[in-house]
């Protein structure tokens, strides 16, 4: 079998940020069979059933450091250098195998030509469902300092349009706490790059799998202007 699996017309990395074991954990696979992966897991217990802020931030540099915190407090540093950004985005819930297009990849073994090919199970549809609650989802093409990530942690951004390097931003505000929202499927980007969101399989009426209160960051309260000093 050709051991080059990657490819201009087909995409195979998958990264993913989950609770493993009650710690936060970053796993990248490196190959199809998704038998190769760098997973990087932290020692914070963030299962106790309180909200928590975590990131992940990667560096640009040759290191690849890969750094992730909890509550703006450095959790654990290691390494990654399989990170992509064309891929769909999928949030509470892993996105399991799926790209755009969806693709299978088949192999002639006979004459070791890998071929792409549309199959039904490859159809695009979440497994793994986070069991818990979702607020305050940021995407930045840039690594962020500890010092700004404390600043903005329990608020939201000011003027996110003009934020640098803010690429995808989800406050969670469209619907009303535990209210009828069955209308409200369209998580909106507040970053305005138009990466809107469709909200699947959610009741969305109701106390649980809908839009809900009780998240510390306050729908209006920005944050203050961070300013890195040199």
């Amino acid at each position: 079998m050709d051991s080059d699996h990657g490819g201009t017309n087909y995409e195979f990395n998958r990264t993913k940020i989950l609770i493993r074991h009650g710690k936060l954990s970053f796993t990248a696979y490196t190959d199809i069979a998704y038998s190769l992966n760098d997973i990087i897991t932290g020692n914070i217990t963030i299962n106790d059933n309180l909200w928590h802020h975590i990131t992940i931030v990667k560096t640009t540099d040759a290191t690849n450091n890969l750094f992730l915190y909890v509550d703006g407090v450095l959790d654990v540093v290691g390494t990654n250098d399989f990170i992509t950004d064309s891929q769909s985005l999928f949030l509470g819930a892993n996105g399991y195998r799926f790209f755009e297009p969806p693709v299978a990849i088949k192999f002639n073994f006979k004459n070791n030509i890998k071929s792409v090919a549309r199959e039904i199970n490859d159809l695009p549809y979440p497994i793994d469902f986070y069991q818990g609650n979702l607020d305050e989802v940021r995407v930045w093409n840039r690594a962020l300092s500890l010092a700004e990530l404390q600043n903005n942690q329990n608020c939201e951004l000011a003027n996110p349009t003009s934020q640098t390097g803010l690429v995808a931003y989800y406050q969670f505000n469209q619907g009303v706490d535990s209210e009828n929202n069955m209308s409200l499927t369209v998580l909106t980007d507040a970053s305005g790059n138009g990466y809107n969101g469709t909200l699947t399989d959610f009741s969305l009426n109701g106390a649980t799998s809908n839009w809900i209160a009780g998240s510390p960051i306050v729908t209006g309260n920005n944050c203050s202007p961070f300013f890195k000093y040199n």
